[in-house]
């Protein structure tokens, strides 16, 4: 690998870690979990909805008031390695409120499996989600 090729991955590795760029990261993950958990207190839903065998593969779904409602996935992120469906429902109400039906899948984080592996459970999740969401 040339010096270019190297110093422009560390860049990469420098804009992709989150954890570095933002200090104050734990602060605003425990905001999201305390806020998510009072979501999943107050709105109605159907939590852990399996989509799949293995653990990991479940579905939050916070269902709208219609039938014929718009569907929003969220694939939360956590760099394939964090994190998990439960840290996100706190963006349910604002969609919810709006009409959605709003849907939080989860997959199997890295080194357990690879980033493979988490994009076909999302496309499992999603052909879930067509199949079953009405």
């Amino acid at each position: 690998m040339n010096d270019d090729a190297a110093r422009h991955g560390e860049w990469l590795d420098h804009m992709y870690n989150n954890r570095a760029r933002v200090p104050e990261h734990p602060a605003a993950l425990a905001r999201w979990a305390a806020d998510s958990a009072a979501v999943r207190r107050a709105l109605p839903g159907h939590l852990d909805v399996r989509c799949g065998k293995r653990k990991k593969e479940a579905l939050d779904i916070f269902p709208a008031q219609r039938r014929d409602a718009p569907v929003l996935v969220f694939v939360h992120g956590g760099y394939w390695q964090a994190l998990d469906k439960s840290d996100h429902s706190f963006l349910a109400p604002a969609f919810h409120d709006a009409g959605a039906c709003v849907v939080v899948p989860n997959y199997a984080l890295c080194p357990a499996v690879s980033v493979v592996d988490i994009t076909l459970q999302m496309v499992q999740a999603l052909v879930w989600v067509w199949r079953n969401i009405g």
